[in-house]
């Protein structure tokens, strides 16, 4: 309905400027009848987070709803409104008609700023949840805008970290897909595999090769970390060889930071070190504290809160088990104990 709003806009001031018609039988009905067609709307199941990005005009009521009538009031109330707009495209005389799309523009303008104050709230959480603790082009920064730099989306980290970090930096280019589905959102993709030796090849067996590479820390890559951000756990990697992943994290359900009761992290060609993670417990499964135990380390991690955990690696592997661990109920039946955000070795 997008692209269809202004066809509509120029067809209205071409009936203004013909001198507003309105057939005596067929205007009623036209008017009452697409009034009408407001009234079977699912408002309670469009007006939501979505409608930020989808659906603009529908912010004014999700406005109204929370400060003046309830969400199940809202299909009532829209309808009334249609039926009141159709009453004066009605009354009006046609020496007045141009009042009708001043009336529009004024009530444009009124909405506006529900629509500002919801999209501004939006963007900017949709930026910290991609961004956190660098400079929204922190990889043209480091590397210059015209440098190959990919981005892997293992399905781990929250899907803003590629989304936001494509959008602001010119120097990310080709996104690669190593988890169980594509990257969401319809961004372009090219899937990629992880063997056994850790090397990553496309759908012909090639070997993947870039300059830099934009990856979470459940890939560590045989190259140099050049930047971070570190609270998300979104590292920058330069690689002058075939890209290789020198870490195998598994327990981790696919495209997801959900764990089940156990994880293991091995890391390849190390020696010793130790592995720093960090933990978020839900607050809708989980009342108290869980407990994450791994190679003697134990921590406690309170629900909602950023935990990190830092544990020694042991034949360069470590093993977390995690209690408790919730089945959310009959629509998810996945055993769920706690997100890991982020993977990060630590050399000796």
């Amino acid at each position: 309905m997008f692209y269809v709003v202004p066809l509509f806009l120029i067809a209205f001031l071409l009936w203004v400027q013909r001198g507003a018609p309105r057939p005596r039988v067929v205007a009623p009905v036209v008017a009452i009848g697409v009034a009408l067609l407001v009234a079977p709307l699912p408002f309670a199941r469009f007006i939501g987070v979505a409608a930020t990005a989808d659906t603009l005009s529908l912010l004014p009521w999700w406005n109204l709803q929370e400060h003046v009538i309830t969400l199940h009031q809202v299909r009532l109330v829209a309808t009334l409104c249609a039926l009141g707009a159709a009453a004066i495209f009605l009354a009006v005389p046609a020496r007045y008609a141009l009042a009708l799309p001043l009336l529009l523009l004024v009530y444009f303008a009124v909405e506006q700023r529900p629509i500002e104050a919801r999209t501004t709230f939006a963007s900017r959480g949709a930026l910290f949840q991609g961004i956190r603790s660098v400079p929204a082009d922190w990889i043209d920064r480091r590397v210059g805008r015209d440098a190959d730099v990919a981005a892997i989306w293992t399905g781990k980290p929250d899907v803003h970290v590629i989304w936001e970090n494509e959008f602001f930096n010119r120097s990310v280019g080709p996104v690669y897909d190593v988890g169980a589905a594509p990257i969401p959102g319809g961004l372009h993709s090219t899937p990629v595999t992880v063997g056994g030796d850790g090397y990553l090849r496309d759908a012909d067996g090639r070997l993947v090769r870039h300059r830099y590479v934009l990856v979470d820390g459940s890939l560590d890559l045989n190259g140099v970390k050049r930047a971070a951000d570190v609270p998300i756990g979104i590292n920058l990697w330069e690689v002058h060889r075939p890209l290789r992943s020198l870490t195998q994290v598994r327990g981790l359900y696919p495209n997801d930071s959900w764990s089940g009761p156990a994880v293991s992290y091995r890391r390849l060609e190390c020696r010793g070190g130790s592995v720093r993670v960090t933990l978020l417990g839900d607050t809708h499964l989980f009342a108290h504290s869980q407990t994450v135990r791994a190679n003697g380390v134990v921590r406690r991690a309170r629900p909602g809160v950023v935990t990190p955990m830092t544990v020694p690696l042991r034949g360069c592997a470590a093993r977390f088990a995690i209690t408790p661990t919730r089945v959310p109920g009959p629509e998810d039946m996945r055993r769920l104990g706690i997100h890991f955000l982020s993977f990060e070795y630590l050399p000796r």
